[in-house]
């Protein structure tokens, strides 16, 4: 690809960019109340509490005050926040900040990960052009305008994504290339608990050289790899036991018990006595379930663990069916929204000055999602063929890339080993099932683009 066309895709992405956040009606994401698990490792919080709009719209203005210091979640999500605060500062009175700034440093990384990407792309601009039209889209820039810490795993997976492309197609990789990669690795991992085993997916491209004479060597490649898998299971297994616990209890009771034919039985296998049928349908955030006061929610924590869940859902094939389909029907919608029992929250892209509806979430540019709604929307099982299709047909398409198969192949695989690592981990999380899920549907997002790259070589005459 030529750099005009280079420079010109770029230009074209960063209006886009500026055009969603910064020109008015601008758009970001609306606060569900997940906001201060990241805003309050800087003392973020609204400006009038009393009139905060939860779901309903986007709120760029906040304060920076002391009572509102102090989250319950590590994160690498504080590190882009931090620097935000920087221009902040210099622009905005003490004591005041505007999410436009972290939505700004988004974007630029964001940019950057797109540039990096055309600069490796040696095919037509057809490829680049078609990311463009699927990750400039409403779907996904307004988004850099919020507090989620799904922001930050989003850049950090775009990142690792295009260096991976790089070890694994550059004809030579130098220590430079690892150590970039191991970083983003590291980042994307401990970005949020939910997000900390799909690094591991990128480790096997630290291992095959394919006969290039430039690569790291084996003590390189160790290292990486070490580093990598070491700081994805630290951070796993030193996260906030209160944050498991309710995910935990969320799943659970709102998700699995329901669905359940004897839930008192079940109770009683998990070591729950009988009054916590009274639970049943209710989430962690209902009156009265105590699940917000941190003691109580570490102690059932201990009492309901992982293999004790894993072992109820063995048993109960049903309600793994019945928590699927609302997963995959969840997934489906591909923008963010939440279900609580009769009520679908969508979470609005508006200011509320704009005068949009409240919840109302814009379309720009929303060609490629509009096309996928049509096709698989509120369809759960149309979805999943259409996950199985995708990733059957990236696979024939990597098996007949002739000299090219063995990384072609190996690229397939690292995308076919992101699926389950970005679908399982919502699977324990009943409230909020919808957003867990965007990183899974920008897997999808990549495995389209990855077949229409190789698509184009398989179309391409060979000398």
């Amino acid at each position: 690809m030529s750099r005009v066309w280079q420079w010109a895709l770029v230009a074209t992405g960063a209006a886009i960019v500026i055009f969603q956040l910064f020109v008015p009606p601008i758009l970001g994401v609306a606060d569900n109340g997940d906001f201060p698990k990241l805003s309050r490792h800087a003392c973020i919080g609204p400006l009038d509490p009393a009139r905060y709009p939860l779901f309903d719209y986007y709120t760029p203005r906040y304060a920076i005050r002391s009572q509102y210091c102090g989250s319950i979640m590590a994160t690498s999500a504080v590190i882009p926040l931090y620097i935000s605060l920087a221009p902040a500062g210099w622009f905005l009175p003490r004591g005041e900040y505007d999410l436009r700034f972290l939505g700004a440093l988004y974007a630029l990384l964001f940019l950057g990960a797109f540039f990096l990407f055309l600069r490796l792309v040696s095919q037509p601009p057809l490829v680049a052009m078609f990311a463009l039209v699927v990750f400039f889209s409403a779907a996904y820039v307004p988004i850099f305008s919020t507090f989620y810490m799904d922001t930050a795993a989003l850049i950090f997976l775009l990142w690792s994504v295009v260096l991976g492309i790089h070890v694994l197609s550059s004809r030579r990789v130098g220590l430079g290339a690892f150590a970039s990669l191991t970083a983003a690795l590291l980042f994307l991992a401990t970005s949020k608990v939910q997000h900390s085993l799909e690094a591991l997916c990128f480790v096997p491209l630290f291992w095959f050289r394919f006969e290039r004479k430039a690569f790291p060597a084996v003590w390189a490649r160790a290292a990486a790899s070490v580093v990598v898998i070491a700081g994805s299971l630290v951070f796993l297994a030193t996260s906030s036991p209160w944050y498991r616990a309710i995910s935990f209890y969320d799943s659970l009771f709102f998700k699995f018990l329901p669905a359940s034919e004897n839930p008192a039985a079940a109770l009683a296998k998990l070591g729950l006595d009988a009054s916590f049928v009274q639970y049943i349908g209710r989430h962690s955030y209902s009156p009265g379930t105590h699940m917000q006061e941190e003691p109580y929610a570490i102690a059932f924590g201990k009492q309901v663990t992982l293999t004790k869940m894993l072992r109820f859902l063995l048993v109960n094939p049903k309600v793994v069916a019945s928590a699927m389909r609302h997963d995959l029907e969840e997934g489906s919608l591909e923008r963010v929204r939440m279900e609580i029992g009769a009520r679908e929250y969508r979470l609005g892209n508006y200011q509320p000055e704009s005068g949009h509806l409240p919840e109302a979430q814009s379309h720009v540019l929303a060609l490629w999602p509009a096309a996928k709604a049509a096709l698989y929307a509120r369809r759960p099982w149309s979805y999943l063929g259409f996950c199985f299709t995708l990733v059957a047909l990236l696979w024939l398409a990597a098996w007949f890339q002739g000299p090219a198969r063995a990384p072609a192949v190996l690229g397939v695989a690292v995308l076919t080993a992101l699926l389950p690592t970005t679908f399982a981990p919502p699977f324990f999380d009943a409230v909020d099932t919808g957003r867990h899920l965007f990183l899974f549907n920008c897997v999808l997002d990549l495995c389209a683009c990855t077949l229409l790259a190789l698509a184009i070589r398989l179309a391409k005459p060979r000398p």
